[in-house]
């Protein structure tokens, strides 16, 4: 009896351990959210970004106002994926990446993008612990910017998939833009 005791525990015992092993080094969205640099939206605080949190997780609507008065509302979060609107005609969304099979380790991906009916993005890789800047090049390639062209990137809440709109003027009317719809793949 014993034996099958101590052998049991072993078995749990390795399980656990495994389990810990695996999923040492990876990072939540929340957590990348709450200990975000001060100074990556020097207008949310901390408090805020506690308080989104907090709403959600009472399911109620995550609305704060920042520091100049405007409201900010968490739209999502999930494990990898967080959309944050701002104001009118601003967003940021942001996604975790596995950069291996093993999911250990990730490339947060931020996307801001501003805009209504013509939009511009700018899209950043940070590691997601540190938040170091890290190079994008060589997991995403975006198509080429031509003068007068816009470029609003979607991150994708799940999948390897990035939406990309490109904002061409259309003849010689300053005012009218056509849009291309394309998608690049994240590759890890």
């Amino acid at each position: 009896m014993k034996r099958k005791s101590l052998y049991l525990r072993g078995i749990i015992t390795t399980v656990l351990l495994c389990s810990f092993l695996l999923s040492y080094g990876q990072v939540s969205m929340r957590d990348c959210f709450l200990k975000m640099p001060s100074d990556f939206l020097p207008y949310m605080t901390e408090n805020n970004r506690l308080d989104c949190v907090d709403f959600l997780d009472s399911r109620m609507e995550a609305r704060v106002k920042d520091a100049f008065g405007t409201q900010i509302t968490l739209d999502t979060l999930t494990a990898d994926y967080l959309h944050i609107t701002i104001g009118e005609g601003c967003y940021i969304e942001m996604r975790l990446f596995p950069l291996s099979a093993d999911s250990v380790s990730q490339l947060l991906c931020v996307s801001k993008t501003f805009g209504d009916t013509v939009r511009e993005s700018s899209l950043q890789a940070y590691d997601p612990v540190s938040w170091q800047p890290q190079s994008l090049e060589k997991h995403i390639a975006l198509p080429k910017k031509a003068n007068g062209e816009f470029i609003a990137v979607s991150l994708p809440k799940e999948g390897n998939e990035i939406t990309v709109e490109t904002f061409r003027l259309e003849g010689d009317d300053a005012y009218k833009y056509r849009k291309e719809l394309t998608t690049v793949k994240f590759e890890p």
